[in-house]
């Protein structure tokens, strides 16, 4: 037992973390739930797309989470595709604020990708959203 309490304060003297295989291994343990935890998220958001063919707002809702999900799983380009149809769809009901939020998140996006030109634009295009001169009244 001396040589095991021994061998950790050598391990803390050393700089080297105690229990780090476990560590790695309970970090590893959580980051698979988390992924399969967005991957389910997609699932859900397809299934509401198939069951909301003639709201356009619920459709825009399950664009918008299925998005984030998917750039969650850094798959930038179908995130990217289905944030750009849910701002479509929240623009036709001017959801400004919601539209606004999907062109925030492309923006993040291009941003994650290094692609500064293409998150200005997308940024830009969510401040549009948000120009009170848009709306009907």
């Amino acid at each position: 037992r001396m040589l095991v309490v021994l061998a950790l304060h050598a391990e803390g003297a050393l700089g080297l973390e105690v229990g780090e295989p476990a560590e790695r291994q309970r970090r590893g343990h959580a980051r698979d739930g988390w992924i399969e935890r967005e991957r389910g998220v997609v699932r859900h958001a397809d299934d509401a797309l198939r069951t909301v063919q003639t709201d356009d707002l619920e459709a825009a809702r399950a664009l918008y989470v299925k998005g984030r999900a998917l750039s969650e799983l850094q798959r930038h380009a179908p995130a990217r595709g289905a944030l750009e149809d849910a701002a479509l769809l929240f623009a036709k009901h001017e959801a400004r604020q919601q539209e606004a939020s999907c062109w925030r998140e492309v923006g993040e996006i291009h941003i994650a990708q290094d692609d500064l030109p293409g998150a200005v634009e997308a940024l830009r295009s969510g401040l549009e959203a948000l120009n009170p001169s848009r709306s009907r009244a």
